[in-house]
């Protein structure tokens, strides 16, 4: 990660032995020692009832969309343990100790690595000679800073890189449970934002194209899934990165788009091209079949961002796929686990089927998706409708297809410190503030 908003993970996997990497750093040798998580935050997230059922469908369905959080050493709560958090968590990025445990509870496990920015005290470093690395045209080995530490950027071309890389993973991942590596700085040299600021110039005769081509060949070789970071390297001109080509690469399940809907900024509300941008890139993996991670890095006090959850709420729910899409979130909570108590609310039976893109569900100046059967920790509530104004304008909310006489309401913070959500709030607005949201409810 390059982007300078996501907390600095400056050790990798379990953040000890090898020492700290940049961009969240490179695999060291060892793994994490265990949680030893104890005792679950107090209060349980509840919810008023919304005023009738209405809809059709089936009473129960999913308990919540599908979500994803650190959990564990190094980065995530160690007071919360697997099992108080497998009710509300389907994917945890851990360290590699951690992974049997949260397994064995029920939840998949991530664990991170970077390949493509490598220190001297990694553990691949001294297995690396020349070839590995990208180089300038005169010689010189192709480095960036980050952090304070010089990295190296490797070259995913070269044949001794994949079989190191190889080999490697299937050290250490061996005996543990991995569903996925969280692979980090998969993105085409030209979109990372330190293309730049390469100390010693960019590499030779290099194009994204080759880039793109050895990612896939040296993740193809691995043991175990990807999950890839770099969807949020996009621009006006190209508002889907092209690191969405490496899910060609059948074990590739998914990538990961930082900053989506929501940045750790003020206001903290993507918009215009940047916020369709998103929404078009989540629609184009998940009708692919592969997972769109969304991490909405939004890092103020849960319980004072409300209207940044609901931002995040509906426009992740705006092109929602059931399989496909999940939420993770960062928040601040008093038990350090990011699950908000909306991520609780599931729409099913679409009035408008999934698009091509999000143009589609413009209506006026603003975008809506309305759903016939919406669920609350598995529980019919009724029909809901995810209306969102990513302009800097307020607009005119515009009619709905079906009947809404309430919008939801959220209050406190994550879904185990005492964080409500309520379907009893006023009527839909009139008017959608600039960069603003709502969910609509009967």
């Amino acid at each position: 990660m390059r982007d300078g908003i996501r907390v600095l993970i400056v050790c990798v996997l379990a953040g000890l032995l090898a020492g700290c990497g940049g961009g969240g750093g490179s695999a060291p040798l060892l793994p994490a020692a265990s949680t030893g998580g104890t005792g679950a935050p107090t209060g349980a997230a509840t919810a008023t009832p919304a005023p009738s059922t209405g809809g059709t469908a089936s009473s129960t369905a999913q308990a919540h969309v599908i979500t994803a959080d650190y959990l564990g050493t190094p980065w995530g709560s160690t007071t919360v343990t697997p099992a108080q958090a497998a009710p509300y968590l389907n994917w945890a990025e851990t360290g590699l100790a951690n992974t049997n445990a949260t397994a064995a509870a029920g939840i998949k496990t991530m664990v991170y690595m970077d390949v493509n920015r490598v220190q001297s005290n990694d553990p691949l470093y001294s297995q690396l000679s020349g070839s590995e690395y990208e180089q300038t045209c005169s010689g010189a080995p192709v480095t960036d800073f980050f952090d304070g530490v010089t990295q190296y950027v490797t070259n995913p071309t070269s044949s001794a890189l994949r079989a190191a890389y190889k080999s490697y993973v299937a050290s250490v991942t061996a005996g543990y449970s991995v569903d996925a590596i969280f692979e980090d700085d998969a993105d085409p040299l030209s979109q990372d934002p330190s293309s730049g600021y390469f100390s010693s110039g960019p590499p030779c005769n290099y194009s994204d194209t080759d880039w793109i081509a050895g990612e896939i060949a040296m993740l193809a070789g691995l043991n175990v899934p990807q999950i890839v970071n770099g969807f949020s390297r996009m621009t006006s001109a190209e508002p889907i990165s092209s690191t969405t080509r490496l899910l060609t690469n059948s074990s590739t399940i998914g990538g990961n788009m930082e900053s989506c809907y929501v940045e750790n900024s003020s206001p903290a509300e993507e918009g215009s091209w940047v916020w369709t941008g998103t929404e078009d890139t989540s629609l184009l993996v998940t009708n692919e079949s592969k997972y769109f991670e969304c991490w909405a890095m939004d890092y103020s006090s849960a319980g004072s961002a409300i209207p940044s959850r609901l931002y995040t709420l509906a426009s992740f729910l705006m092109t929602y796929n059931p399989t496909y899409s999940i939420l993770r979130e960062m928040y601040a909570t008093p038990s350090g686990l990011h699950v908000m108590p909306e991520s609780q609310l599931v729409p099913t039976q679409p009035v408008v089927p999934q698009p091509g893109a999000v143009a589609s569900l413009e209506s006026g100046d603003v975008y809506v998706r309305e759903y016939r059967a919406c669920y609350y920790a598995g529980a019919l509530i009724g029909q809901c409708a995810m209306v969102v104004n990513d302009d800097t304008s307020a607009h005119a909310t515009p009619a709905l297809t079906l009947s809404y006489s309430h919008t939801l309401v959220l209050n406190g913070a994550g879904i185990l410190d005492g964080g409500t959500a309520a379907f009893n709030g006023a009527a839909p607005p009139s008017t959608l503030a600039g960069r603003s949201a709502f969910v609509a409810l009967p």
